[in-house]
């Protein structure tokens, strides 16, 4: 929808369409251009790892291209260092994901409702329960860094969302809590571990980001990675230097919720994606496209 409610004659798909979204999707399909928008793992790259949502399995995953919800793309929004390995050829590209909408002051007003809190942890992982967020929140790794960091430098850690975290001095854990209880959390911590690789849109890093709280991310991280610069945070490789790079994060002078403010954010994002719209399309009107509230889950 364009910021009037009126019908752009686009519509997104932002991950494989499940058997029970088919009579949504087709509708859609009949009525409007559809572009892609990689907010899931690879897609529209085939994983065997998201089975559940492609349903059968493949011989390769170039094979998801030839499903009928990618195909029929007429653009693709990515979120990849190397496009050309993750979507079907001869297509219009953007650098752009479903978190580049992340609204600063929405955020702000949320996790500092009452101004920057002290801070209690040096470091925050998030993770919720089960299969599917262990392997898009790579929780293997992340067991491995959480020791290195108690043991070897001695860091309070915060887990949110599992109770299967390792028992180290340091560690605390809680469940899984309300969108701004945890921003919260994010704000009375020192820097936000993401040592996820498979998450193509991981929205809690530019939400650290706009709680002044730097990040430190896995260097092969599929998308989130344009959000780490010297001001906003550092990459690591494994749980082998997870240890230094944290330590010198924490003794490094940063800016984030400048930073972010400064290069992303909601009007920003829109008139973004405006652009590369009409690109595609110019009969466009020119007002800015309001899809946020579209897209989000």
């Amino acid at each position: 929808m364009d910021e009037r409610g009126r019908d752009t004659g686009f519509a997104f798909v932002r991950e494989p369409v499940r058997a029970e979204h088919r009579t949504v999707y087709r509708a859609l399909a009949a009525r409007h251009r559809m572009i892609g928008l990689c907010s899931c793992g690879p897609f529209p790259l085939y994983h065997e790892g998201f089975r559940d949502i492609w349903g059968g399995a493949r011989s390769a995953p170039e094979d998801g291209w030839r499903s009928d919800f990618v195909a029929v793309c007429a653009a693709w929004c990515h979120c990849f260092r190397e496009p050309g390995r993750f979507l079907p050829p001869d297509r219009p590209r953007l650098l752009f994901s479903n978190s580049d909408f992340t609204d600063v002051d929405r955020v702000r007003a949320a996790g500092l409702p009452d101004g920057p809190p002290g801070k209690r942890w040096d470091v925050l992982y998030v993770c919720r329960p089960g299969r599917r967020a262990a392997l898009a929140k790579d929780w293997d790794l992340a067991r491995a860094c959480l020791r290195r960091l108690c043991a070897e430098l001695g860091l309070r850690v915060l887990v949110v969302g599992r109770f299967d975290a390792p028992d180290l001095p340091g560690l605390e854990v809680k469940d899984a809590v309300a969108w701004a209880d945890y921003l919260g959390l994010v704000a009375r911590s020192r820097m936000v571990l993401i040592p996820h690789r498979l998450d193509a849109s991981p929205r809690a890093l530019p939400e650290a980001l706009a709680l002044d709280v730097p990040v430190l991310v896995r260097d092969d991280l599929l998308g989130g990675w344009k959000y780490v610069a010297p001001a906003t945070g550092a990459f690591f490789t494994d749980d082998g230097d997870v240890g230094d790079t944290a330590a010198r994060l924490l003794g490094q002078d940063v800016a984030p919720a400048a930073w972010l403010a400064a290069h992303y954010g909601r009007e920003r994002a829109e008139r973004r994606l405006a652009d590369f719209l009409r690109t595609l399309d110019a009969d466009l009107p020119h007002e800015r496209v309001s899809i946020a509230g579209r897209i989000s889950p």
